[in-house]
């Protein structure tokens, strides 16, 4: 058939071509804008922590009409105000709840992932780049494995050694304290790495919703 060239690939051959002023303007105003589309889900979650009820209505997706198939019951969005959380994921703890940030993307890993690439980009320039600051508490509250991978791999080329004991130090702390048998730990973390053949399998995605 005819050679088609989509927009999408226009857009990333022009950017490619581009000058290197460009291409580093484009970065600074694409991280300030997806860093703001965060903020709207962590004063979300920071409220909702609190015990503060935020108003939310019940948001479907196509993504879910395969639960109906199934005969089991759709999973659907909680949808707040610049905002969205997967119903599963919602944790109650004493007044207060806590999710992973997804903020307005459909999961979390979304998030994490971009967080973490703009934060590679920009060298993890964190102090007097606000904007910056934003994508690391973002990326941090989305608890996407794809996150923490990334920055480790990040940190281990800039600084191997900090990041070997910090990694090992956090590791620690987890599975060899009672934060192991913790259901927040066990749902969001040890729950979604399993060892099959001698392998250890890590799942970003943490809930059946996906499937």
């Amino acid at each position: 058939g005819p050679f088609v060239l989509s927009s999408g690939w226009l857009i990333v051959i022009v950017f490619v071509l581009a000058d290197d002023r460009i291409k580093q303007a484009s970065l600074r105003y694409f991280t300030i804008a997806f860093a703001v589309t965060l903020v709207p889900g962590i004063v979300v979650l920071a409220l909702s922590a609190l015990g503060i009820d935020v108003p939310w209505h019940a948001v479907a997706a196509k993504r879910f009409d395969f639960d109906i198939l199934l005969g089991n019951t759709p999973g659907y969005y909680r949808g707040y105000l610049g905002s969205v959380v997967l119903n599963d994921q919602v944790v109650t703890i004493g007044r207060g709840a806590i999710f992973r940030l997804q903020a307005m993307y459909d999961e979390p890993g979304v998030v994490g992932t971009f967080c973490a690439l703009l934060l590679a980009a920009n060298e993890m320039r964190i102090r007097r780049h606000p904007f910056n600051a934003i994508l690391l508490v973002g990326g941090l509250l989305s608890l996407s494995m794809a996150f923490y991978v990334i920055m480790f791999c990040y940190c281990l080329l800039r600084r191997p050694l900090a990041a070997l004991v910090v990694a090992g130090s956090a590791l620690g702390i987890v599975l060899l304290t009672p934060l192991a048998n913790a259901s927040i730990v066990q749902l969001y973390f040890l729950g979604r790495v399993t060892l099959n053949g001698g392998r250890f399998l890590a799942d970003n995605r943490v809930t059946g919703l996906f499937t």
